[in-house]
This record gives structure tokens, sequence and C-alpha cells, in this order.
């Protein structure tokens, strides 16, 4: 029989002003909807909008202006908290910086105090690359923190060293599932006891128009930049910003320990439909 897991922490960065748990909760209570335009300061979207309605994007070009951004300036980062050089900071992926964050927001949460060199797991989702490909335009600007800055592959272990935690550390990528994947892979941990505790995480953050452009050439995304699930009027899925960890551990474990309890997860899933 599995065993029940609780939550006991949370930090995110979401659309619409979401900095904890209680503002998004205000924000599905109140039923707002953080649909925006794409800010110019992550790219101008007056060189790639196609005007004419029903033309698919392709060829350089997108079919929408819209999307979910954080509200936040995401070039801020305390690096002065973390233990990473001005070297290193400067070529470090912004998902990167805000998973920082986000984690020890969710470590405080929980009211953990002691967390260094405990067989806590991290498991962190990943999507999009857009980083990694505004870094690789320019072959001639190189940095020993290059790969480890921009890559995704790292996500989950710069978590794991920048806060000490000895569990298994990973990046999982499944494109739109990837952090659901990731939070099955630790439940299935703290199962197997492989980890005292798991930090699941995610990041995505929409830097560049490539990977929209991308999507919008082969139908998949909103002209209207907004989703409609269940909705005879769909059309498409809108893409957006989210940044955000939850700390889990088995529920008699958290309440040994005196964590509060924010939900309870019986069991997980994964599959394959084709």
């Amino acid at each position: 029989m599995d065993i029940p897991i609780a939550v006991v922490g949370i930090g995110l960065r979401l659309p619409g002003g979401c900095c904890d748990a209680a503002s998004f909760w205000d924000f599905l209570i109140n039923k707002r909807d953080a649909r925006k335009e794409i800010p110019p300061e992550r790219f101008s979207i007056g060189g790639f909008h196609i005007p004419k309605r029903g033309e698919k994007g392709g060829g350089g070009k997108l079919s929408l202006k819209h999307g979910y951004f954080l509200d936040e300036t995401i070039d801020r980062f305390d690096a002065g908290f973390f233990s990473m050089s001005q070297a290193e900071v400067e070529r470090l992926d912004p998902q990167q910086r805000l998973l920082l964050e986000v984690v020890y927001e969710a470590l405080e949460n929980a009211g953990e105090t002691e967390s260094r060199g405990t067989n806590v797991g991290v498991y962190a989702g990943s999507f999009g690359a857009d980083w990694a490909q505004m870094q690789g335009k320019d072959m001639q600007d190189e940095s020993v923190y290059g790969i480890t800055g921009r890559d995704d592959f790292v996500h989950g272990n710069r978590v794991s060293y920048e806060f000490g935690l000895h569990g298994p550390s990973m990046t999982i990528k499944t494109a739109c599932s990837s952090s659901l994947v990731a939070l099955h892979l630790a439940f299935e941990a703290l199962q197997r006891g492989d980890c005292s505790g798991a930090i699941v995480c995610a990041a995505n953050l929409l830097l560049t128009p490539d990977l929209s452009m991308a999507l919008d050439s082969i139908g998949v995304l909103s002209p209207d930049g907004s989703s409609k699930s269940f909705d005879a009027s769909a059309n498409g899925y809108a893409r957006g910003d989210a940044v955000e960890a939850v700390y889990i551990k088995r529920l008699d474990n958290a309440l040994r320990d005196g964590n509060p309890v924010r939900a309870i997860i019986r069991a997980t899933a994964i599959n394959s439909v084709s």
C-alpha cells in the first residue's frame, strides 16, 4: 500500500502577480486572468506578429501576440545570498536563478531550518531552452560557466549544490508533463526510502520567440494567446512563464517533524497514450 505523501512547503512565481500560495489562491478564487501582450523587454512582437486573421505562423512569424508572463523583472537576483561568483551569475539562466529563490521559499514555508547535509532529493522539470539558444548564437562569446549556466541538465544539480542536499538530483524533460513526471518520480523515491524528503520544482520562462514560432508553425498555439480547455471555442493552447517548487515528505515523517501539512498525495501515475 502506498504511504501518503504530504506537501509541506510551497514556493512560486506565476503570472498575475502570484508570488506565494496565498496570492495564487486569491487569484483562483477571484477567477482572474493574467493574459497580456508579450512584454517588449522579452522581445519585440511587432517584428514577428502576423496581423492577418486565420493565417498560421511559420517562417519567422507568429500568429499570436499574447501570453502569460511574470509581472516581476526577471533579471533581478540576490547573488550574494548564494555561493556563485559574479562571473558565474552573469552566465546563469534566469530559470536557474528563480528556481533557487522559490526552493528557498518552499523550505522556509515548510519550517525547515536544517536541511543542509540531509538526504533530500531534487527533481526539477524543464521544457524550454530559450537562454541556451540566446547564448549559443555568438560562438565567440564563450565562458567556463557557459555549459552550467545555460544547459537545463544542471537545474536539479544546481539546487542540490546550493542547498547542500545529498539525495537524488536530476532534471526531467518531457515537455508539458515535465513537472508532473518529476512529482511521480519523487513520490516513488519517497515510497522506496531513497530520500527523506524531496524538492519538486520546475521553471519555464519565455525569453525568445524561437520555440513559440516552432509550435505555432504546427498549429498547436492559440492565436488568441489563451487556453480554453473543454470549451467549444478552443483553438490551441497559450504559453506562459512559471517557476514553482513544492517540498514533499512522507506524511508520518512530516507529522513527526512538525511540518505544516498543506496537502496530501495518495497516488501518482504516468503513461503514454498513442
